[in-house]
């Protein structure tokens, strides 16, 4: 009985939601005046990264030592990229190129890694922020490599 009344009150309530509102008849918009904006998106200047790799392991590390590599990338874009900013933990420092990577150019992202205050090993992330931003939606592109490490205390 008491789900005959829960079945008949939802069916009521369903019945009743929307009722009031009128309905405002509007055409889908056409595929003529949506194509100009696909077209703007894609043809729209974006610098990209593309990595040659973008994870090194440096395996057993013992405590005190550093390690570095470099990072390669090529201006896959059409546009000028410019980093604007690069972020790590303190255990790393790191260089890259100030000026401008023209699209089909390369550049590099040197690291070094200092052990001295790891007690264990983990996985660090090193963030790229370009000055160049998402035609989409505006923000900085950003892009990340990383590299991991066990420790061995002396």
């Amino acid at each position: 009985m008491i789900r005959v009344f829960i079945f008949n009150f939802m069916v009521l309530l369903a019945n009743s939601c929307g009722q009031g509102k009128k309905l405002i008849n509007t055409p889908p918009p056409s595929a003529e005046q949506s194509v100009p904006q696909v077209v703007e998106i894609i043809e729209s200047k974006i610098a990209e990264m593309t990595w040659d790799f973008d994870h090194v392991d440096f395996g057993m590390v013992t405590q005190g030592d550093k390690r570095d590599t470099t990072f390669t990338f090529t201006n896959s874009g059409n546009e000028d990229l410019v980093i604007e900013l690069v972020t790590a933990c303190d255990c790393t420092s790191f260089t890259y190129p100030d000026d401008p990577i023209k699209p089909g150019e390369g550049g590099k992202l040197a690291i070094v890694f200092d052990s001295t205050e790891k007690e264990i090993g983990e996985t660090i992330t090193i963030d790229i922020i370009l000055k160049n931003t998402n035609p989409i939606n505006g923000y900085p592109l950003v892009y990340q490599v990383s590299y991991d490490f066990d420790i061995i205390k002396p």
